[in-house]
C-alpha cells in the first residue's frame, strides 16, 4: 500500500446542523498552538527518561480490578487529558510511525499497540489504544512484525500506510472534549500535516485515521474486517464530531451568560451544578475553583457569597486550562500505574516469566520422581514420567520462542500453555481453579441477566481503598429481590428500615467495622419512606438469616435474627450525593513516584 493510502469509497458529504468538524486551517491552528506550548528542556528530558522506565519494562505493576479502573476514568477528562497529551508530545514528537498491532478477543478489538521509533536515539516506543478503558496509555516495548512476517488484519493494513511518516505533534484539538489527535507529516516538511489519528473517548473509545487534506475518514478501529465497512458510520465520510449535550466552557463567556447557565441550578450544590452545565470539567477543576474562591463545593449555588469574584476565577481557570500551563505532574506515570497492566505486551512479559518458572519447577520435580522410579525399577511409572517430561520440554521450547518474538498476538497461545502446565503440575489446584472460574462466570452471567431486567443497581464504595466495604442498594421491589436473593454472598450484612418500606441494602467486605455498619444504616434510612425523620430504626442481620418464604410478595423476606441500630437519613443523603459526584468525576490519584 502506498504512502498516500488506498482511498476508500467516498460517500456524498452530508451537511450537518452544527459546524462541529474542524477545517484544515483550524486544525493547523490548533496543532501550531499545541506545539508552541512545550516544556522547558530539563522537564522534557525528565519526561523522556521517565518514559524509558516504562519502555524498558522496569516498573512492576499490580493487576487492577475493573471497579478500580472505572473509578479512575476521570483521568480522560479534558483538564487532565490535555496535560497528559502534552507530556506524550514531549516523548513522541518527530518519532517515526512503524505500524500497528491489533490484539483481538473473540473477533472484537481488545487492544491496539501503536509502534514508533524515537527521533534522536532511534529507540522503540509504544502506545496502547483501548476501546473500553483509558483511550491511549504507554506500554513497554513490543517488537513490530510487518507485512513481510505475517498477514496484516484489515485495520493494521490501513494504518500501515502511515509507515515512515513522522509525528508532527500530539494535542487535544477540541476544547473541553476528550479527544486526542496525533498529526503525521513527511520528514521533509513537518509543518504540512498529511494524516492524523483521532481518538474519540466517549462512553467507549474509537480510533479514526483521517486524511488531513479533505477530512475524509479512511479507517476506524470499529472495522477490523473489510466487510464491516458497510455498517460503519464513519469510514468514507467527512470527519464529524458529535455535538456535546452540555455547554463548552469559554474564556469569553460573559457574566450574564454565566448566571443564565445556572438559572435552573440555584438550589443545587455548586459541584453538581457545574457538572450538569458544562462539558469536560472534572472534580479537580471544580474543587480547585471553589478553593481559590473560598466557596464550599457542597453548598447551594445561590449561597455563593460573591458571584462576581467566583465568575472571574472561573474564567481565569478556563483560560489557564486552554493555555495548558501549570506544573509538570508526571501524568504519564500515573496513567501507566493504573492502566499499564492491561497492555498485552505487559501481560505477555509477566506470563512468560510465570510460565517458564512453573515449567522449570515442574521439570525438576518430574526428573527427581523419574530418578526414584528408575532406582526402584518401576518401569511403568518411569514411562509415564518420561512422557510428561517430553511434553514439558516441548512447552518450554514453545514458550522460549514466544519469549524471543515477544509478539502480543501470541498471548492467547501462552495462556493455553500456562493452563496445560498448571494441569500437569497440580491437578487438584487446576480443578479447583477451573471450578471457581466456572462458578464465578455462571454467577456473573446470572446477575447480568437479572440486572438487565431491573435496571442498574447502585453500588457504593465507602472509601477510596481497593478493599473498601461496599454497599449494594436496591431502589424498588424488583431490585430488592435481586439484591437480597441474587447478589448475596456469604458474610454479607443485610439492612432494612424497621416497620417501614424501603431499600434492601447489602454491606460487603465490612470486616466487623462498626463505622461501615453505621454508614450502611444511614443509607438504608435515607432510601426509605421515613427519610423525612431525624432518626430511623434500621434492622441489621447476617445475610444467612434472611430468607424468602414461599408465595410471599415481591421483595418480602423473613429475618430470623437481627439487631437494631439508628440511622440518620441526613447523613445517608450525603453519602449518596457524594457517591453520585464521584461516579461522574472522581479525584485524580497522585503519582506513586
Amino acid at each position: 500500500m502506498s504512502r498516500v493510502l488506498c482511498r476508500l469509497t467516498r460517500y456524498h458529504f452530508v451537511s450537518y446542523k452544527h459546524p462541529t468538524h474542524l477545517g484544515v486551517k483550524s486544525i493547523r491552528k490548533f496543532s501550531d498552538f499545541g506545539l508552541k506550548s512545550q516544556f522547558p528542556r530539563e522537564i522534557a528530558e525528565k519526561i523522556v527518561n521517565n518514559f524509558d522506565h516504562i519502555r524498558n519494562d522496569s516498573i512492576p505493576l499490580n493487576a487492577s480490578q475493573d471497579s478500580f479502573l472505572r473509578k479512575n476514568m476521570n483521568l480522560r477528562s479534558y483538564p487532565t487529558l490535555s496535560k497528559y497529551v502534552k507530556e506524550l508530545n514531549a516523548v513522541l514528537r518527530k518519532a517515526t510511525f512503524i505500524g500497528c498491532t491489533i490484539v483481538e478477543k473473540e473477533k472484537n478489538l481488545d487492544n491496539a499497540i501503536l509502534h514508533f521509533r524515537g527521533y534522536e536515539r532511534g529507540e522503540s516506543a509504544c502506545l496502547c489504544f483501548s476501546p473500553n478503558y483509558f483511550p491511549l496509555y504507554p506500554t513497554c516495548t513490543s517488537p513490530y512484525r510487518g507485512v513481510t512476517e505475517r498477514s496484516l488484519d484489515y485495520f493494521e493494513h490501513v494504518l500501515s500506510g502511515l509507515t515512515g511518516l513522522r509525528v508532527s505533534g500530539m494535542h487535544t484539538p477540541y476544547a473541553f472534549r476528550s479527544i486526542i489527535q496525533i498529526d503525521f507529516a513527511d520528514a521533509t516538511n513537518m509543518e504540512n500535516v498529511l494524516y492524523k489519528i483521532v481518538i474519540v473517548s466517549e462512553r467507549t473509545n474509537k480510533m479514526l485515521l483521517v486524511d488531513n487534506t479533505d477530512q475524509i475518514v479512511l479507517g476506524s478501529s470499529e472495522c477490523l474486517l473489510e466487510d464491516e465497512l458497510k455498517d460503519n458510520e464513519d469510514v468514507g465520510k467527512k470527519l464529524q464530531i458529535k455535538e456535546p449535550k452540555k455547554l463548552i466552557p469559554r474564556a469569553d463567556e460573559t457574566f450574564k451568560e454565566f448566571i443564565t447557565n445556572f438559572k435552573s441550578y440555584n438550589n443545587t450544590s455548586v459541584i453538581k451544578a457545574f457538572l450538569s452545565v458544562y462539558e469536560g470539567l472534572d472534580y479537580n477543576f471544580i474543587s480547585g475553583l471553589c478553593k481559590e474562591s473560598e466557596v464550599d463545593p457542597g453548598s447551594y449555588f445561590y449561597k455563593i457569597p460573591d458571584v462576581n469574584h467566583f465568575y472571574e476565577q472561573f474564567i481565569k481557570k478556563v483560560k489557564s486550562t486552554l493555555e495548558n500551563d501549570g506544573h509538570y505532574e508526571d501524568l504519564i506515570r500515573q496513567v501507566y500505574d493504573i492502566f499499564g497492566s492491561l497492555s498485552p505486551a505487559y501481560r505477555l512479559n509477566r506470563l512468560i516469566e510465570k510460565t517458564l518458572d512453573m515449567a522449570k519447577d515442574l521439570k525438576r520435580r518430574l526428573e527427581a520422581s523419574a530418578a526414584v522410579s528408575e532406582k526402584e525399577g518401576n518401569e511403568e511409572k518411569l514411562a509415564v514420567l518420561n512422557e510428561k517430561l517430553e511434553g514439558i520440554e516441548d512447552y518450554q521450547i514453545a514458550i522460549e520462542n514466544i519469549s524471543v518474538s515477544r509478539d502480543p498476538k501470541k498471548l492467547e497461545n501462552l495462556e493455553d500453555f500456562h493452563e496445560q502446565i498448571l494441569m500437569i503440575s497440580d491437578l487438584v489446584a487446576y480443578k479447583a481453579a477451573a471450578k471457581k472460574k466456572k462458578l464465578r462466570e455462571a454467577r456473573e452471567t446470572k446477575v447480568q441477566k437479572k440486572t438487565t431486567k431491573v435496571g442498574r443497581i447502585m453500588s457504593v464504595a465507602i472509601n477510596d481503598r481497593e478493599d473498601s466495604p461496599v454497599l449494594i442498594v436496591g431502589k424498588n421491589a424488583k431490585q430488592n429481590e435481586v439484591v437480597t436473593h441474587e447478589l448475596r454472598q456469604k458474610g454479607d450484612l443485610w439492612l432494612h428500615t424497621k416497620d417501614c418500606p424501603g431499600a434492601h441494602v447489602i454491606l460487603r467486605n465490612y470486616a466487623n467495622d462498626e463505622h461501615s455498619v453505621q454508614i450502611a444504616a444511614d443509607v438504608a434510612s435515607f432510601m426509605s419512606k421515613n427519610r423525612q425523620l431525624a432518626n430511623v430504626e434500621v434492622v441489621v442481620a447476617d445475610i444467612a438469616k434472611v430468607r424468602k418464604e414461599k408465595h410471599s410478595l415481591l421483595g418480602a423476606v423473613l429475618v430470623e435474627e437481627f439487631k437494631t441500630v439508628i440511622g440518620s437519613p441526613e447523613r445517608g443523603a450525603k453519602v449518596i450525593s457524594d457517591h453520585k459526584v464521584r461516579t461522574q468525576a472522581s479525584p485524580v490519584p497522585f503519582s506513586k513516584s
